[in-house]
């Protein structure tokens, strides 16, 4: 069974998320729109949220995942101090 399908099986329902670092790669936003179009899973993408916008509205995707940009975010020292 491919990754993709062996994902979308076993996350059926659970209301589950899914971070892809490196979230201004295009094989990331392609992953992203296949997840948006294909799960209930949500793509949580880390970078610039201005480029990763942009790209994954020309691909029709508005909506459907979240972006944290790690430069701005506000909750970094908390993650950092979880470790």
């Amino acid at each position: 069974m491919e990754v993709f399908e062996n994902l979308k099986a076993n996350l059926v329902g659970k209301n589950a998320r899914i971070v892809l670092p490196e979230g201004e790669e295009p094989r990331i936003l392609q992953a992203t729109k296949r997840l948006v179009k294909e799960t209930e899973v949500i793509p949580v993408l880390l970078g610039n949220p201005e480029k990763i916008k942009i790209y994954l509205e020309i691909e029709g995707i508005e909506d459907g995942y979240e972006v944290i940009d790690p430069q701005h975010y506000d909750k970094f020292e908390e993650m950092v101090a979880a470790w």
